[in-house]
């Protein structure tokens, strides 16, 4: 009659079947041994793996200006985030004001042009509320709105949008880190106005990317680290594993899924591996095999397909079952 055995405790399962086999007597040898059916157990996997952290400051640019004079008013201000359609400075007493873009302009805009910069430039005066949308051609609408936004910043009656009337801001760029003007310099074009960080610090991760959310733990310091990336940007996380990794340009750290994975679980006794790598297990001493997809699992345990939860095992078919192929 088989004995049958739950996977309730898996570890001490494994360990029993091994001290049964050890155990046995000698002169039990020629006695049949009985079969030991358990049943496919279920644990969760965190799938936990020994990671690297290395710190990696922000990049930095020198932002420079397209305007020439005196500079009789300066707004810009170390830690202030510029955006579209802040005033920078004033250039002999005339304001010179801000846009965000990828790129700068490199030619004054006017009637019957286009382009991607005359877009750029409609971006603006939209944020400015000259004009109801950027459509990349100077119509009667753009001349329109570039006369309005001249005479709103003391700059006549022009039609033409002068880009030394104008301060480029990266897109994407920080705030200004250091300012290298001051009210009475005398500038021109190319010449030194900030210097700006272009992107974050960041944290990289020396790991295999997931296709699952996990989590990075550095010393006492836990953050997420979102399906398919490798780095942290967030500059909070940044700063929590900064801390944690007190000073140091490296550091050792876990990740680990964030929520478990299911699996099944069987002894590893009960697997059986083919000439031609078929793993599989059995039900019984007469039942057919069931092949599986086989993962290293722990404590003597096989990792197995969650849906085979409950199913029957054979604990010890070497010892009890004389056709062992998994075809």
């Amino acid at each position: 009659m088989a004995l049958a055995l739950g996977l309730a405790i898996p570890l001490a399962v494994g360990a029993g079947l091994a001290v049964v086999t050890l155990m046995r007597s000698p002169l039990d040898s020629n006695t049949p041994q009985e079969p030991i059916i358990a049943t496919v157990g279920r644990a969760e996997r965190l799938d936990t793996q020994t990671a690297t952290v290395s710190w990696v400051p922000a990049s930095t640019q020198v932002v420079r200006t397209q305007a020439t004079g005196t500079i009789t008013q300066l707004s810009l201000t170390v830690g202030a985030p510029l955006t579209s359609g802040d005033t920078v400075m004033s250039v002999d007493g005339a304001p010179v004001v801000a846009y965000v873009a990828p790129a700068p302009l490199y030619r004054d805009i006017g009637a019957g042009m286009s382009g991607d910069d005359v877009t750029t430039a409609q971006r603006l005066l939209v944020t400015e509320g000259h004009l109801s949308r950027a459509d990349g051609e100077v119509g009667q609408a753009t001349t329109r709105a570039i006369l309005e936004f001249n005479k709103a910043h003391g700059r006549g009656d022009s039609s033409t949008l002068s880009v030394s009337s104008l301060q480029w801001v990266p897109e994407g760029s920080g705030a200004p880190q250091e300012v290298h003007v001051h009210v009475g310099d005398v500038i021109g074009p190319q010449g030194d106005l900030y210097t700006t960080a272009t992107s974050g610090d960041q944290i990289v991760v020396t790991t295999t990317a997931a296709d699952t959310d996990r989590t990075l733990t550095v010393g006492g310091a836990k953050v997420p680290l979102p399906a398919t990336v490798t780095h942290i940007t967030v500059p909070t996380d940044v700063t929590a594993v900064r801390e944690a990794m007190a000073g140091e340009p490296t550091a050792t750290a876990t990740v680990a899924a964030t929520v478990a994975r299911q699996v099944g679980t069987v002894p590893a006794s009960a697997v059986v591996i083919d000439d031609d790598g078929t793993a599989c297990f059995f039900p019984g001493v007469d039942g057919n095999p069931i092949q599986i997809a086989a993962e290293q699992g722990s404590f003597g345990l096989v990792d197995v397909d969650p849906e085979l939860v409950g199913t029957p095992v054979l604990a010890d078919p070497r010892h009890t079952r004389t056709d062992l192929s998994c075809a």
